[in-house]
C-alpha cells in the first residue's frame, strides 16, 4: 500500500524542500487546470484538502473536495495562498493573490506554464553554477600543477 499523507500535516511538521515544493505546486496547478477545462472549480483550495500519495519522486499531490462551481478567480486566489506556503515570496503567489481579478493570471494554463518555466530556470541556473564551480576548480588545479612543475 502506498504512503498517504496530508499536505497540511507535512507543512506543519517543518520546512519543505524547495524542489519538492515546486513539484507539488506544479502538480496542484496542473490538476486545477484540468478541472477548469472540464468546467469544474474547487473553491477553497488549501493544504488541508491536498493529499500526498506515494513518496520520493513518485509522490503525487491529489486535490480532494471538488465542487461544481466554475469560479476560476476564486481557485486562482486560493491557489495563491497555498503557493505562498509552498514557495514563500514567489512572484506568482503575489500575482494569484492580487486584489483585482485583472491583475491575476487569467487561467491555470498560465500558472502551470510559469511554474514549469520557474523550474527550468532554476535547473539552468543550478547547472550554470555547477559548471562555473567545475571550471574554477579546473583552473585552480591547473595553476597548482604549473607551480609544481617549476
Amino acid at each position: 500500500m502506498q504512503e498517504v499523507t496530508n499536505l497540511e500535516d507535512v507543512l506543519n511538521a517543518g520546512v519543505i524542500q524547495p524542489r519538492r515544493a515546486r513539484r507539488l505546486a506544479r502538480q496542484i496547478a496542473q490538476e486545477l487546470c484540468a478541472a477548469h477545462q472540464c468546467g469544474l472549480s474547487h473553491g477553497p483550495v488549501n493544504a488541508g484538502n491536498i493529499v500526498l500519495v506515494g513518496s520520493g519522486q513518485d509522490e503525487r499531490a491529489v486535490i480532494t473536495g471538488f465542487g461544481v462551481d466554475t469560479n476560476l478567480q476564486a481557485d486562482i486566489r486560493a491557489f495563491g495562498q497555498l503557493l505562498e506556503l509552498l514557495l514563500p515570496g514567489h512572484r506568482l503567489a503575489s500575482e494569484c493573490l492580487a486584489d483585482s481579478a485583472a491583475q491575476r493570471p487569467g487561467s491555470f494554463e498560465l500558472v502551470v506554464e510559469e511554474l514549469q518555466d520557474f523550474s527550468l530556470c532554476r535547473t539552468w541556473i543550478g547547472s550554470l553554477l555547477i559548471g562555473a564551480a567545475t571550471a574554477s576548480l579546473f583552473v585552480y588545479n591547473l595553476a597548482h600543477a604549473a607551480d609544481a612543475l617549476k
